[in-house]
């Protein structure tokens, strides 16, 4: 039998608290289960004072695992706006009788069957004028083409608790823009998801996107799993990169902003700290920190 580690602290304590609680457990029930010592002891658990010794909550976890690992899956996407023209999407436009044309190397280049309109295979939609496009299919009589001209999704789940969050904001007249936010999930196998997000924007535009589902004016610029060295590591290293060169968004550029790394710089100087700060509160070792302790 393996060894009971009896250091080993259960970093989502908090919530597997509440979720007993609204199951119905007192604090009561919950020290005589755990064997935690006292009520107060199940207390600081329940309010996040302190983290739990994992092997005292066990039993617990034998009740509530399931409704924690659900709890903790967050789900992200990728938009692609830049509709890429392929001969299937050629194919689609022309059932609705609506044929694309572009100019290439100065030439304007009708799909019409001909050799010619192999050269736009590979282009994006709005390169060879999606505006018109939009204008062609709306005077066919025809229903079904929106979805042609609809952004693709990629969709990606990620299971585990959010350990850390950062956002940068960028401060105009009107108020603080989020523009880009990173996230680390602890993937609880020794691994970690890093998630880098970027604010949307309207599709054609410039403008920032706007809903009543928060999470969902997110897209994922990147993601990736390290462990924990390595994402310490990528942490430093993206801080670093912000902290010289910003962010090169299109509100930037839509409110005559320079690309530079000004507005964000104390973001960026404050994110290593502010995630080493989170590791150590969630129970993780973190290298080169020094102890103060008292004798």
């Amino acid at each position: 039998m393996d060894a009971i580690n009896k250091k080993k602290k259960y970093r989502q304590t908090k919530l597997l608290m509440k979720i007993a609680r609204e199951d119905g457990m007192t604090q009561i029930d919950i020290n005589r289960m755990c064997r935690a010592g006292s009520q107060s002891v199940v207390s600081d658990w329940c309010r996040g004072i302190k983290l739990a010794p994992e092997y005292k909550v066990l039993p617990l976890l034998e009740i509530y695992g399931n409704q924690i690992r659900k709890q903790s899956a967050k789900l992200y996407y990728r938009v692609q706006t830049n509709v890429e023209i392929t001969q299937k999407l050629i194919d689609k436009f022309a059932e609705f009788e609506v044929f694309l044309e572009g100019e290439l190397d100065g030439e304007v280049i009708k799909v019409d069957g001909t050799g010619k309109s192999a050269k736009l295979l590979g282009q994006r939609l709005p390169d060879i004028g999606l505006e018109q496009l939009q204008k062609k299919c709306r005077e066919s009589d025809k229903h079904g083409w929106e979805i042609l001209l609809f952004p693709s999704f990629e969709y990606v789940r990620v299971e585990g608790p959010i350990i850390f969050q950062h956002t940068f904001k960028l401060e105009t007249n009107k108020r603080n823009q989020s523009i880009y936010r990173v996230i680390v999930h602890d993937l609880q196998n020794g691994k970690f998801s890093l998630v880098a997000m970027k604010r949307g924007t309207e599709y054609g535009s410039e403008h920032l996107l706007r809903s009543q589902v928060e999470d969902g004016i997110w897209w994922i610029d990147n993601i990736k799993e390290f462990c924990l060295e390595d994402l310490i590591e990528e942490i430093d290293s993206l801080s670093a990169y912000i902290f010289e060169n910003g962010f090169k968004t299109p509100f930037i550029n839509s409110n005559n902003i320079s690309l530079s790394s000004k507005p964000f710089k104390s973001e960026a100087l404050v994110m290593p700290y502010a995630f080493r700060k989170s590791l150590l509160n969630n129970g993780y070792p973190v290298d080169g920190v020094l102890d103060h302790l008292p004798d």
